[in-house]
C-alpha cells in the first residue's frame, strides 16, 4: 500500500528476525471454545507490518495509544498513512555480510521436474466444465503430462530467478523447508475472571520458525529517529523481532525492457487488493496507453482482520439481535445460540439496492424470529441482495436455505466450503436444500 510521499522523506530498509518464533495468524476468526486450531501465514499480510512498523514508531515517539488524534497524528489512522509509505514484507536471507530478497512463486507455477515452469493459456480441453465463461478471460488449462495440480505455492524465487521466470524461463526454485519450519503448540484458554482453564477449549496453535539467516525484509518511509537496531513486537502473542537498519539497500530485480511488449505479466510480490478485488477498476491507472487482462492464476480468497488505535472499537452489541454500526453502512448483531459458545456475529451490509447478510446463526425458532424483526424493523423492508457464508460451520450457514428462498437471492460461498457442507448434509440421509443445488 502506497501514500503520496513528500520528497523530503527518506526511505529505511529494515531486516527483522524472530527472537524465537512468530505467530501470523490469518483473517479466520479464531476462539479456543470455536475453531480450535490456528494456522500461521508467513510471510504475513502487509497490513501486519504496517501495523507493526507504526506501533513501535508510537512506542519510540511515546505516545499515548488511548489517545486517538494523537495516534492519528503521528502514524496516521486506518488504512491512510498520509505521506508515509510501508513496503513489503518480504522474505530475505543472508548471505555472507549481504542480504537477497526472496519472491513467493507466481500462482501460475508448476514444477516440472525439479524446475518452475509457467502455464500458458489454451483452449478447454473436451469433457471439462468450468464456472467461468472463456469470453471473459483465456484459462489456464493443464497440458498432457504436466502435473494435474499446481505446486509453486511452497516453493521462492531469487530476484534473478524471479526476472527469468515472468519471460517465459524454466527457473530452480528454493523450498520453503530450506527459509521456515511450522512448529505446532497446544494450549487451553484461560478465564481471566476466574483465573482458571476454560473446559473444553483446548487449541492447537502454528507457529513458525525461520531458519538462521531468514526474515523480513521491510521498506518504510516516513517514520524518522529509528535507532540502528533494537527490538520490536510483532504479530501474535506479541512475538519479538530483531530489527536492524540495512546501511546498504537492496534493490528491487531490474526489468529487462525499456517499454510494454504486446504481451507481459504483472506479477504481485505481495497479498493485493483493489476496488474490483484481485483486479483494479482500470490498468490506465498504472500503464499507458490500451492495456486489457487476458488472464490470470490467482490464489484462494484469504481473510484479513485488524483494529486501529486513532478509531475506537465499537461497543459490542448485546446477544438478543441489537445492532451496532461500525462503519457507514456496516452493521453488527449478535444471535444468541443455546451452548458454551453463546452467539454468533453475524453482519448486514447496507447497499444502494439492498442489504448483503454475511453470516446466518443456526436455525433456531428464537433465530428465526430475531431475523424476521429485523427485516420489519430496522432493514425498513427492503430487499436482501445476497447471503455471504465465510465458512460452512452450522453457526455460520444454519439459515442460509431459509433466508435466500425468503428473498429469492443468492448464496455467495467459497466453492470448498460449498461442496464440504454440501457432502455433510448428504451424510445425514436427508436431502440437501435447494439452495445447495440450485
Amino acid at each position: 500500500m502506497e501514500a503520496e510521499v513528500n520528497q523530503e522523506m527518506t526511505a529505511m530498509q529494515l531486516f527483522l528476525e524472530a527472537v524465537d518464533v512468530w505467530l501470523f495468524r490469518d483473517g479466520r476468526p479464531f476462539d479456543a471454545g470455536q475453531d480450535h486450531s490456528a494456522v500461521s501465514r508467513f510471510p504475513p499480510y502487509p497490513t501486519v507490518i504496517q501495523g507493526a512498523i507504526r506501533s513501535h514508531h508510537l512506542v519510540l515517539c511515546q505516545v499515548n495509544v488511548q489517545d486517538p488524534v494523537a495516534v492519528a497524528a503521528t502514524v496516521g489512522a486506518g488504512l491512510e498513512l498520509g505521506q508515509r509509505r510501508v513496503r513489503g514484507p518480504l522474505l530475505a536471507c543472508r548471505q555472507g555480510d549481504s542480504l537477497m530478497h526472496l519472491f513467493p512463486a507466481p500462482a501460475d507455477a508448476f514444477n516440472q521436474a525439479g524446475h518452475l515452469q509457467a502455464r500458458t493459456p489454451r483452449p478447454r480441453p473436451d469433457g471439462v466444465t468450468v464456472s467461468i465463461p472463456e469470453t471473459v478471460l483465456s484459462q489456464l488449462f493443464w497440458s498432457e503430462g504436466e502435473p494435474q495440480k499446481a505446486e509453486g505455492g511452497g516453493a521462492w524465487l531469487t530476484g534473478e530467478a524471479l526476472r527469468d521466470y515472468l519471460q517465459g524461463k524454466a527457473v530452480t526454485a528454493i523450498p520453503t523447508s530450506d527459509l521456515f519450519e511450522p512448529e505446532s503448540r497446544v494450549g487451553i484458554a484461560v478465564d481471566s475472571a476466574r483465573r482458571t482453564v476454560r473446559e473444553g477449549a483446548l487449541y492447537d496453535l502454528q507457529v513458525v520458525r525461520p531458519k538462521p539467516g531468514v526474515g523480513l525484509w521491510v521498506e518504510a518511509t516516513g517514520f524518522d529517529d529509528w535507532p540502528d537496531a533494537g527490538v520490536l513486537r510483532i504479530g501474535g502473542e506479541g512475538r519479538g523481532a530483531y530489527f536492524s537498519i540495512l546501511k546498504a539497500p537492496l534493490a528491487w530485480p531490474a526489468s529487462t525492457f525499456s517499454e510494454l511488449p504486446p504481451r507481459f505479466k504483472i506479477y504481485f510480490a505481495t497479498p493485493t487488493w483493489f476496488a474490483r478485488g484481485w483486479r483494479p477498476a482500470a490498468w490506465s491507472q498504472f500503464f499507458q496507453g490500451q492495456v486489457s487482462l487476458q488472464a490470470a492464476a490467482i490464489h484462494r480468497y484469504e481473510s484479513v482482520g485488524g483494529f486501529d488505535w486513532a478509531a475506537p472499537a465499537a461497543e459490542a452489541p448485546a446477544a438478543d439481535g441489537s445492532l451496532v454500526e461500525v462503519a457507514p453502512g456496516v452493521l453488527w448483531a449478535r444471535m444468541p445460540m443455546p451452548m458454551a459458545l453463546d452467539h454468533i456475529n453475524v453482519y448486514l451490509l447496507r447497499g444502494e439496492r439492498g442489504w448483503t447478510i454475511v453470516d446466518t446463526c443456526l436455525d433456531l425458532p428464537a433465530s428465526r424470529e430475531l431475523w424476521e424483526s429485523l427485516f420489519g424493523g430496522f432493514m425498513q423492508g427492503r430487499p436482501v441482495k445476497r447471503v455471504i457464508c465465510t465458512h460452512m460451520h452450522p453457526d455460520h450457514v444454519g439459515l442460509a436455505g431459509w433466508l435466500t428462498r425468503h428473498f429469492d437471492c443468492e448464496l455467495w460461498m467459497a466453492r470448498d466450503e460449498f461442496l464440504m457442507c454440501h457432502t455433510l448434509v448428504e451424510d445425514t440421509g436427508r436431502p440437501a436444500p435447494d439452495v445447495a443445488i440450485r
